[in-house]
């Protein structure tokens, strides 16, 4: 019986349907600015807002990211709900974009990509996580991106891709931890192909100062595990003085 051949997607890939993901996407995001004041404040997203008072590069059970982006919100919105929802609406309706452009990545033609991305966006967990701040979110989005450019490096083997792959894996730590858990996945899948092993022997991967490393240096959970003393206010931790000099610049803030 003969072996289904890897599809070639290098200079092969359908027309996108940018029109059509724009308008699923701009539906989504409509919808969820329309209902954003409803209901009030949801417990974390207070707990963010005020983390956002006290902007460390990592609290005692997270990343800095999404208490950062919730300060931006502030800044910009004040007290406002809708305002603070804003962010998690447009993340979201990327989502919605990113998963049509990894349909097209697959080979899929127009009215896959758009039937991809109505299917995301039709979603109640997209719903849920698009009509709240938190780190969820922030980190749907970003496996989302990982995946497309995944399949981007797949189809073309270009193995410069895995300097943005770092880059999104660095972001997706400094907002959630379990964007490692898709990073081992995807090593155990190329691992386990023959072909795709061959991606793996790359300078690109193997660069010293990757962009994945920006995100490894704020995991809040490693210094608390590795058993260093951290002094903790409601909102924030600081580590003894063998921490990194940007947390001394901020001790006055928590």
């Amino acid at each position: 019986m003969p072996q289904p051949s890897r599809p070639s997607l290098t200079g092969t890939r359908p027309p996108v349907a940018l029109a059509g993901l724009l308008w699923v996407a701009a539906a989504l995001v409509a919808l969820l600015l329309v209902v954003a004041g409803r209901y009030g404040y949801h417990r974390d997203e207070l707990y963010f807002l005020v983390a956002s008072r006290h902007l460390a590069w990592g609290y005692v059970d997270q990343p800095p990211l999404t208490p950062a982006l919730a300060g931006l919100a502030r800044l910009l919105f004040g007290d406002w709900l809708p305002g603070l929802r804003l962010l998690p609406a447009l993340a979201v309706g990327a989502l919605v974009v990113v998963t049509g452009l990894i349909a097209r990545e697959l080979g899929g033609g127009r009215a896959a990509q758009v039937l991809a991305a109505a299917c995301v966006a039709a979603s109640g967990v997209t719903v849920a996580v698009g009509h709240l701040h938190s780190t969820t979110t922030y980190d749907v989005l970003l496996w989302a991106v990982g995946l497309l450019l995944l399949a981007r490096l797949l189809g073309t083997g270009d193995r410069r891709l895995w300097l943005p792959i770092g880059l999104v894996a660095g972001v997706g730590l400094l907002n959630k931890a379990t964007v490692a858990q898709l990073a081992g996945v995807v090593l155990v899948g190329l691992l386990a192909d023959r072909q795709a092993r061959r991606l793996l022997a790359s300078r690109w991967l193997a660069a010293p100062r990757s962009p994945w490393r920006c995100g490894r240096r704020t995991w809040p959970g490693r210094p608390a595990t590795a058993g260093r003393s951290w002094r903790s206010s409601p909102t924030c931790a600081r580590p003894t003085a063998a921490s990194a000099p940007a947390w001394r610049s901020r001790r006055s803030s928590c």
